[in-house]
């Protein structure tokens, strides 16, 4: 092994020795730091898509109605029943909820949970802050969803 010997003054050494100093306590405080706010993650998000069938059910005498003096083949009142519903220009005739699909999740802080809970329940914004999380720790309990929000909204 070659060693290699600076020649520094005592003043140059105890810069260098303060300045390792120095950046081992920048980097213990990013580890804290780092430590500290996985410590405050305490939520986890969930964003999920909830996919529903619907169906709708249209006389052939009511699309012929909308369209007065055309004669329309089979064919054609298919595309026009699409364009009914397309426009919302009927009801439906049944629903099914199909489940769930999770997207992501994420943690946050409760700070950040606030923030997005404000964004997404802007009408719930008026709420103060323990009542927000109040609501937010007891949507799960006992590993049963419960309904919260119609008690909440009724106060």
């Amino acid at each position: 092994m070659n060693y290699r010997i600076e020649a520094a003054t005592k003043e140059e050494w105890a810069e260098r020795a303060l300045s390792g100093e120095k950046k081992l306590a920048i980097l213990e405080n990013s580890i804290k730091e780092t430590h500290d706010n996985d410590m405050t993650k305490d939520y986890v998000v969930v964003t999920t898509i909830s996919s529903f069938r619907h169906r709708y059910v249209i006389h052939k005498d009511d699309l012929r109605k909308m369209n007065g003096n055309v004669e329309p083949s089979d064919a054609e009142l298919g595309e026009w029943a699409m364009d009914t519903v397309t426009c919302e220009e009927c009801d439906e005739f049944s629903q099914e909820h199909m489940g769930e699909m999770p997207l992501d999740t994420y943690e946050c802080s409760e700070d950040e949970m606030l923030t997005l809970f404000d964004r997404d329940n802007d009408y719930l914004k008026g709420w103060e802050r323990d009542q927000k999380i109040k609501w937010v720790r007891d949507t799960v309990k006992n590993g049963e969803v419960v309904e919260v929000i119609s008690n909440e909204l009724e106060k």
